[in-house]
């Protein structure tokens, strides 16, 4: 089962790889979540059934599913019934616990894709598997972060949480603006030099690309005019076991690990993410992320996933 968006790249790219492989699934599609019901039964084990717009699927059936929803507040900002949004909201609630506890493969559980809620907190979990992290500062106070960014030459600041920000370096002209803090956790880490790697986990596969880029953050480039260089890449031996290892240590079937690979070739770990973005680096390596993906949901023993 694939849940998400219709429209959203990665949904759509996993889907049409299943038809080509001629593999049975359905799609829980949030635009049409008026459509869709649900009836579980917990006893000693979970049961019950799905109603996908008038299709009727029993969950014992689903031996695999493709997590990637949307917030559904958003996917129904246009909508004017307020019933309607809360009943959507309670029923997005049910999938999620669902989802948490189902039988089969998961790619991701909610559980496991949680530890991106917080970078602090994650930053962690990456260092006990043996990637270096930068020097970090999370803080409300202004006078902290005047002192960390006096001890570093160079350092930038991002989120806190899994909301997406641009990655920004601190330059004077932001001096005047770091009493702001005290308004919101910011964190700032020291600058780390170097090229920027994306590695995609995908079950025990491994696809590493090398991002050049002189943007700060290469996502943003384009908008600022800036190229970017993505290609496909190999990794040293070493750290695509540790890649492996830190995807698996975080129970994540699927995930995109942001690296950065110093000139004294030391590796430093920015970030796991447990919902990629991989049709942007599929599309500019034709590394097959979309077949690996339908791939790792498809072969199982039986099922809808078989």
């Amino acid at each position: 089962m694939l849940w998400g968006l219709s429209g959203d790249a990665a949904l759509d790219s996993v889907r049409r790889e299943l038809v080509r492989r001629a593999a049975p699934h359905v799609v829980l599609d949030q635009r049409h979540i008026r459509g869709v019901r649900c009836d579980f039964n917990v006893a000693t084990s979970m049961t019950g059934r799905l109603v996908l717009n008038r299709q009727l699927v029993d969950i014992d059936e689903i031996g695999a599913i493709f997590v990637r929803p949307y917030d559904i507040r958003h996917v129904l900002r246009e909508s004017s019934d307020v019933e309607a949004l809360c009943g959507a909201v309670i029923l997005t609630r049910q999938l999620f616990a669902w989802m948490d506890v189902a039988d089969g493969l998961v790619v991701n559980r909610p559980s496991a894709m949680i530890s991106n809620s917080s970078k602090p907190y994650q930053s962690e979990l990456i260092a006990r598997n043996g990637f270096a992290i930068p020097d970090t500062l999370v803080t409300t106070s202004p006078d902290s972060a005047r002192d960390f960014i006096a001890r570093h030459d160079h350092v930038i600041y991002k989120s806190v949480s899994d909301v997406r920000s641009t990655v920004s370096r601190v330059d004077p002209s932001d001096w005047d603006r770091i009493d702001d803090v005290a308004n919101c956790p910011t964190q700032f880490q020291a600058y780390i030099a170097g090229t920027d790697w994306r590695v995609h986990v995908v079950g025990d596969d491994v696809y590493a690309c090398e991002v050049r880029c002189v943007a700060d953050d290469y996502r943003c480039a384009e908008l600022q005019g800036l190229a970017v260089d993505i290609r496909p890449a190999v990794l040293p031996e070493p750290i695509e076991t540790r890649c492996h290892a830190l995807a698996h240590g975080l129970n994540l079937p699927l995930a995109g690990i942001d690296l950065r690979r110093t000139a004294d070739e030391e590796w430093y770990c920015f970030e796991v993410n447990p919902a990629p973005a991989f049709t942007y680096f599929e599309q500019a390596t034709a590394q097959p992320l979309s077949a690996a993906i339908a791939r790792l949901l498809s072969n199982l023993p039986n099922g809808l996933g078989a």
